[in-house]
């Protein structure tokens, strides 16, 4: 994960960064909590980068790591299964990013303006 990352923004109050990564992500302070509509939303593309950061992982891990109770991960990891962002293994059950992803990576790689610069990590 690079710095300016969802996660880092979502927990930037308890998720020490060293050398642009984010360390493991926990639930935000007492008060903190967003209150919007848009937090299934921030919680499911949070899950994606935390997957994203490990080859396969548990979805009681994910719970556990992100400090998300295991019903509201199990709902996200459900509906990014049945959406294609995630892919289960059929013998641990640990999830991994899917086929969805690669494509819209490979959409966004070739709609990239060579020219332009990569953005820059925010101190």
């Amino acid at each position: 994960m690079v710095a300016g990352s969802l996660a880092e923004n979502l927990y930037r109050d308890v998720v020490p960064i060293s050398n642009g990564t984010p360390q493991e992500a926990s639930v935000p302070p007492a008060g903190k909590e967003r209150k919007s509509h848009t937090g299934t939303l921030e919680r499911g593309l949070a899950v994606l980068e935390h997957v994203g950061l490990r080859q396969e992982i548990s979805t009681n891990a994910i719970a556990t790591q992100l400090g998300l109770s295991r019903s509201a991960i199990y709902r996200i990891v459900h509906t990014l299964k049945e959406l294609k962002y995630l892919e289960a293994d059929d013998v641990t059950g640990r999830v991994r990013l899917g086929a969805r992803l690669v494509e819209l990576g490979a959409r966004a790689m070739s709609s990239a303006d060579p020219h332009k610069a990569p953005p820059q990590a925010e101190s």
